[in-house]
């Protein structure tokens, strides 16, 4: 239960740095925290990915990579 109650205020934290780079607009901080946040997700709450805080992060992550992404060649 501990382990689950860390992982979605984690993932949570990872969410709201995401939106605050998006507002910030910065497309090269945001692809770097996005690619980090993506990485540290995945090794670390790999056995809670599926469902909750942390598979809300990934994909908040992947959004702000595929952003970034646009942003810096379009």
């Amino acid at each position: 239960m501990k382990e689950k109650r860390l992982s979605d205020w984690a993932a949570a934290a990872a969410v709201a740095l995401v939106l605050l780079l998006t507002a910030w607009g910065n497309a090269y901080a945001m692809l770097m925290v996005g690619i980090v946040g993506l990485i540290v997700g995945l090794v670390f709450f790999r056995s809670t990915l599926a469902r909750g805080g942390p598979l809300a992060a990934l994909v908040g992550c992947l959004l702000a990579i595929t952003l970034a992404t646009v942003t810096l060649f379009r």
